[in-house]
């Protein structure tokens, strides 16, 4: 087997396993129907993060046969903010709903610090293992002028991460969440599988 093809196992069942994990507590919430409050946000980082972690899988198989993480601990980084990325999508939406019913406003503004200090930390680690790749490349122009986009949105998501983690203003999440998803749009949207 090829390295991309160990990589695209790791990275199909993870993905695999994050889209469910939404799904499921979609069933669930839906299955609630009166006991559950519904408010965007919740619902609006939950495909923010399905998407993000769709992109992986994406960005991997359009990428292949290009050189990549070689070693165990060059591919950590990566590997760890996918675990992470999962953890953002578990976090996203609740596993159940009480008999007393949920409010997802609440639900979203409880959890906001786990769910985006995830986000962060996967982003973070993102641009370690961008800069590795980078180094392994020897910073010529055409390696600076290929990862130069992945470092500048890596280090925006990082960044409206944290924000998201301390700012509690309503305006401020709704502005941050056009700006994640105009840029996952913008990055993702042309990447065409080989």
């Amino acid at each position: 087997m090829s390295y991309f093809e160990y990589q695209a196992i790791y990275i199909g069942i993870i993905v695999g396993l994050a889209i469910s994990n939404i799904l499921i507590s979609i069933h669930k919430l839906v299955e609630a129907g009166a006991r559950v409050k519904w408010h965007w946000m919740a619902p609006a980082t939950a495909l923010y993060a399905a998407t993000v972690t769709l992109a992986y899988f994406w960005v991997v198989w359009a990428s292949q046969g290009q050189v990549g993480h070689r070693t165990f601990l060059t591919s950590l980084p990566f590997s760890i903010a996918l675990g992470l990325l999962f953890l953002t999508c578990a976090a996203s939406l609740p596993d159940d709903v009480p008999e007393k019913g949920l409010d997802l406003k609440q639900y979203y503004f409880a959890n906001r610090r786990r769910l985006w200090g995830f986000s962060a930390c996967a982003h973070v680690l993102n641009l370690m293992s961008w800069g590795m790749n980078l180094m392994g490349l020897g910073f010529s122009a055409a390696a600076i002028q290929h990862s130069l986009l992945p470092l500048a949105g890596n280090s925006g998501e990082a960044a409206i991460s944290v924000s998201l983690m301390f700012v509690r203003a309503p305006w401020w999440h709704a502005i941050a969440f056009a700006a994640l998803c105009a840029w996952v749009l913008f990055y993702f949207g042309p990447l065409v599988l080989h």
